[in-house]
């Protein structure tokens, strides 16, 4: 008997378990490949990688080859060296 699909409880249900407020969102990003994250190019063609589990769902960015804005929460993006504005 296999044990079946791993539940991601952060989006369970579609829902954020991270209050809006508390969220950044950078724009003109780029998924450019995956593996134990999402690697993503910025505005700036910097590099990074995000743990896929802590892309809010309302992110444009969650797969390779989505450009738009990503959305992740906001002591992520303070650990990754973004403010938000790029």
């Amino acid at each position: 008997m296999g044990l079946g699909r791993a539940v991601d409880f952060t989006t369970l249900l579609g829902r954020s378990a991270v209050e809006p407020s508390d969220l950044v969102r950078v724009a003109h990003v780029r998924a450019v490949s995956d593996g134990l994250g999402l690697i993503c190019e910025l505005p700036d063609k910097r590099r990074i990688g995000v743990p896929r589990h802590l892309i809010d769902p309302s992110s444009e960015v969650r797969h390779p080859g989505d450009e738009g804005t990503l959305v992740i929460p906001e002591r992520l993006a303070k650990d990754l060296g973004l403010d938000g504005s790029s």
